[in-house]
């Protein structure tokens, strides 16, 4: 299916969704239990925790933060209750997971237009404009939004949505502290060989027809980095494949893939000189997402300026202490999700 955007309609948000506040609630007031705390994070569904207080909003809605990671936006396929930080659209249209999952990319496209200093607060939200597919009648398509989602090839990842999220109860955890004042520079040629994806156009992909693929990465800040399922024959005698690896794009976007891989020519594998595992790489990878400022469209993230990019790391004799990055992601709440 093919996606005419010329002849979609323009809805306000107010007139296609009611949009419900989320509540405040302090972590001291926390109790135990399974209800899902979503707050004003980019990430893991938007779940930061889970609760004993009963749900305060109902399953198979939307979420969109107002404030915090503002504009990003995710699909809620359970109750749950949602912080002040956090709008949740019910829907005034017939609404499943394949619906949501089309509509949440053209609700994140517009989280540029809002910041800190213009919040996408629910009177400014209802106001705002999203262009959907229309049917005949000029009413929202909700078929044509499903099934264009079913016709991709890659469906069988969003069957569950909140799959990954470990469904604990609030519980008391211990955490080392991060003392940064002690931390040390080391340069990104020094821990890692960088390696340069290789170029490879839409119109070059191949799909294996007997659903041998694996994920294709490139410069983009979404879905972790992967585009497309490519065909794992067709490329691996010409083109290098990685597995449980972190990559920088042309704009910093940074990702570690516990899975095979290709990449193309604006994306650098980061190939570490020394042990790791994917608990060094989730920490290094969340210290490497703070330079993302420094790069943009028109200084972009090239081989010459990585190699000589520094990060801080906490340090033991003068050098990484990979234990201790190891030990602090395995001390958080919900690590073994990683």
């Amino acid at each position: 299916m093919t996606l005419d955007i010329s002849n979609w309609g323009s809805f306000k948000y107010g007139d296609i969704f009611e949009v419900k506040k989320g509540k405040r609630l302090t972590k001291e007031d926390f109790t135990c239990g399974d209800t899902p705390f979503i707050g004003a994070i980019d990430s893991n569904n938007g779940y930061r925790d889970f609760i004993g207080q009963e749900p305060i909003h109902e399953a198979n809605t939307i979420t969109v933060n107002y404030n915090g990671s503002v504009g990003e936006a995710f699909y809620q396929p359970k109750p749950f209750w949602a912080s002040d930080d956090v709008n949740v659209l019910y829907p005034k249209f017939r609404l499943n997971k394949y619906i949501a999952m089309f509509l949440l990319p053209l609700i994140k496209k517009e989280k540029y237009r809002f910041s800190y200093g213009r919040k996408w607060e629910s009177t400014r939200m209802k106001e705002s404009i999203i262009r959907l597919p229309i049917n005949v009648q000029g009413d929202i398509d909700v078929d044509f939004m499903e099934n264009y989602i079913l016709s991709l090839n890659n469906t069988q990842t969003i069957e569950d949505p909140y799959c990954n999220i470990i469904k604990k109860s609030v519980a008391p955890h211990f955490h080392l502290t991060l003392d940064i004042g002690n931390w040390e520079n080391f340069e990104l040629s020094t821990l890692f060989t960088i390696e340069k994806g290789e170029r490879l156009t839409v119109y070059d992909r191949v799909k294996d027809t007997e659903g041998n693929n694996i994920a294709l990465i490139t410069a983009s800040s979404e879905n972790n980095g992967v585009v497309d399922y490519i065909s794992f024959s067709e490329y691996s005698e010409i083109k290098e494949c990685w597995e449980n690896q972190i990559t920088v794009d042309m704009f910093f976007n940074v990702f570690f893939h516990p899975y095979k891989y290709f990449s193309d020519d604006n994306v650098y594998t980061l190939i570490p000189k020394f042990t790791c595992n994917k608990y060094v790489s989730v920490f290094i990878v969340s210290i490497l997402k703070k330079l993302r400022y420094k790069y943009s469209f028109g200084r972009q993230a090239r081989l010459s300026r990585i190699i000589e990019e520094k990060i801080k790391l906490p340090t033991k004799n003068n050098q990484p202490d990979f234990e201790f990055m190891e030990n602090y992601i395995k001390s958080l709440p919900y690590s073994s999700s990683i």
